[in-house]
């Protein structure tokens, strides 16, 4: 029988963290997946090759990097089956036979885009507490930032809606991501979440939390990831998202906050490579006219409001304060 999932694992510089996540991955399941792992440019000299082989993995590796978006696009361009799970190379599932729970989930809304809980781990990928758990967040539109949400384990509730996934355990079905054009455009690293929550829900779609999977993730600061992460691209990240989904007045707005926070000098920077794009902007800008179904001001509210009918949704602004500006 064909699996009917596959994991995409992008990952520079990770070191066993790669291997310790794969083997838990594929301990946990309960059942057999494709595994594709992205080896994004690394130049640790670790044998991530021998991780791959181990674990009968598909391995791809690029001569430079990319940044996760793209290492995401290209797992899923290549995955051969109807859904597909992004992980971090950082991460550990605590829900045994989870690929049950989610199978069961999934399938019920075609046109979604799933996360899982998070708990966080230390930098040894032990479990620092039960009770902090993210689930999914609430988007800042003035400047992309956010709120985690913290789940009320008094529901029965499996699954709820959120604004938008975090976490780093996203799941959808291949079709779906597609119509949205997923991660297109996007460089380097920042933005994902939003990028494409936000086209998940001008669409018609939704954005949503299951309760019954919960993956562990090392959350590290940024000074602290093995990698280097250009600001100039974060801020084109921010520019792209922007110029194709805001209207002319929200984006006049992000600008100004946007060159405050930076500084003029990057925010041109950016601005310049922004413009060497131009023609594919305009052609996503027209191709989204044709399929969202919601406007930005209905998205304004979404993302303001927690919703009233998500009663188990709370604002946790601790979790928040602490993680942030961590991934």
């Amino acid at each position: 029988m064909d699996n009917w999932l596959t994991v995409i694992i992008p990952f520079r510089n990770e070191g066993i963290e790669v291997h310790n996540t794969v083997k838990n991955i594929k301990e946990s399941a309960g059942q057999e997946l494709d595994i594709i792992l992205i080896n994004d440019g690394s130049d640790d000299e670790y044998d991530y090759l021998d991780v791959a082989l181990r674990f009968h993995a598909e391995y791809l590796e690029h001569e430079k990097s990319v940044g996760v978006a793209a290492s995401r696009e290209h797992g899923i361009e290549l995955c051969k089956t109807s859904h597909f799970l992004l992980l971090d190379a950082h991460m550990r599932a605590f829900t045994p036979n989870w690929a049950t729970n989610l199978k069961v989930e999934i399938e019920k809304d075609q046109r979604a885009i799933y996360c899982c809980q998070t708990v966080a781990l230390n930098q040894e990928g032990e479990l620092i507490s039960n009770d902090i758990k993210g689930a999914g967040v609430r988007i800042h539109l003035k400047d992309l930032s956010y709120e985690w949400y913290k789940i009320s384990q008094s529901s029965d509730e499996t699954v709820a809606d959120i604004p938008c996934v975090m976490g780093a355990s996203y799941a959808s079905n291949k079709s779906y991501w597609k119509l949205l054009h997923g991660l297109k455009g996007l460089r380097s690293y920042g933005f994902d979440e939003q990028l494409i929550s936000i086209k998940a829900f001008l669409e018609g779609g939704t954005c949503k939390l299951i309760k019954t999977i919960t993956f562990g993730h090392i959350f590290r600061e940024v000074k602290d990831v093995p990698y280097s992460i250009n600001a100039i691209e974060c801020i084109f990240n921010q520019l792209y998202l922007v110029e194709i989904l805001y209207p002319w007045e929200a984006k006049r707005d992000f600008f100004r906050q946007l060159k405050e926070h930076y500084g003029n000098e990057r925010v041109t920077l950016a601005v310049t490579e922004l413009i060497k794009v131009k023609e594919e902007v305009h052609q996503e800008k027209s191709y989204y006219d044709t399929i969202f179904h919601r406007t930005f001001e209905e998205l304004s509210i979404y993302s303001n409001e927690i919703p009233q009918t998500y009663p188990s949704l709370t604002s946790d602004k601790d979790i928040a304060t602490k993680y942030l500006k961590t991934r």
